[in-house]
């Protein structure tokens, strides 16, 4: 997708050049036609990643995710529920695991808005029974 035309910019001389797709389109492109299988990425997450774990393309991100969906499989089976129970459980039963994690990544990394540490949880725990 990235090397294919979306469309032509008018310059101030008359003649037009080609604008592209890039990484960040493409990728949503690529996740409306495949919602159950892959995720889209936006300059924020390609920069964190690159720097977290080495990976600059859309594939290497793609096989992290993938690493990711075995661990949350794991986590799932240890805490005694099915996989494809979690975005019931998230009361986001209309989600893909891939949207999930692309929703994850994107208040986490784009917004910039960590999750709450164990001790905080514990405490809003309290507060709430």
């Amino acid at each position: 997708l990235i090397k294919k035309i979306a469309s032509y910019a008018q310059r101030k001389n008359g003649s037009t050049t080609p604008k592209r797709f890039g990484p960040t389109p493409s990728s949503k492109i690529l996740f409306a036609l495949r919602p159950e299988s892959l995720i889209p990425w936006d300059g924020a997450m390609r920069k964190e990643f690159k720097q977290k774990y080495r990976i600059s393309t859309y594939k290497q991100f793609l096989i992290k995710v993938i690493e990711e969906i075995k661990e949350l499989k794991i986590s799932c089976h240890k805490n005694g529920f099915r996989f494809e129970d979690v975005p019931v459980m998230l009361n986001k039963s209309y989600a893909t695991i891939p949207k999930l994690i692309d929703e994850y990544h994107w208040i986490t990394i784009t917004k910039n808005c960590k999750p709450p540490d164990n001790e905080t949880l514990e405490i809003w725990l309290k507060w709430s029974s």
